[in-house]
């Protein structure tokens, strides 16, 4: 005998004591469970494929953020991967400032990618790290890169 009440959803059956399940019972049960659950895991729409969970898995890392220098000479950032490009700038600042009738200028900003880049900034494991310069310039320009109470803002990509 069928079970007197069933499952909302699949109809599944829910005995009471004076019930007598039968082997069909619970045979037409797992059908219904099979067909169901077969059903769900066949979707292609709700599920995500082997293919595309590599794919996203295999998706850029970006991270992008601010610092407040402190003019220490070298400093890392940390972004919690090593970018294969990454840009800093200082906030309110141009990338290269004349400062005096000598055409010494002042380096707020510096990219660096794959190895190379220009003066002031390499990339590290794990992140980048920024070269400050108070004294000597480099190719008639000083690098600010760490200006104390300044604040930098980064892009860094993998």
């Amino acid at each position: 005998m069928a079970s007197t009440n069933h499952t909302e959803h699949l109809g599944l059956n829910q005995w009471i004591l004076t019930d007598k399940p039968r082997m069909d019972d619970f045979n037409s049960d797992n059908l219904k469970i099979d067909q169901s659950l077969g059903t769900h895991v066949a979707d292609g729409d709700i599920h995500v494929t082997a293919a595309e969970r590599a794919k996203w898995n295999g998706a850029p890392r970006i991270a992008s953020g601010t610092y407040v220098g402190d003019n220490s000479v070298s400093r890392t950032i940390s972004v919690g991967f090593t970018p294969k490009f990454c840009i800093i700038f200082a906030q309110d600042e141009m990338p290269v400032d004349p400062v005096n009738d000598n055409s010494i200028g002042e380096v707020f900003c510096a990219m660096a990618a794959n190895g190379t880049g220009s003066y002031g900034l390499r990339i590290a494991t794990g992140g980048f790290t920024i070269t400050h310069q108070q004294a000597t310039p480099i190719d008639r320009r000083f690098l600010r890169l760490n200006l104390s109470g300044t604040t930098y803002g980064y892009f860094a990509i993998a």
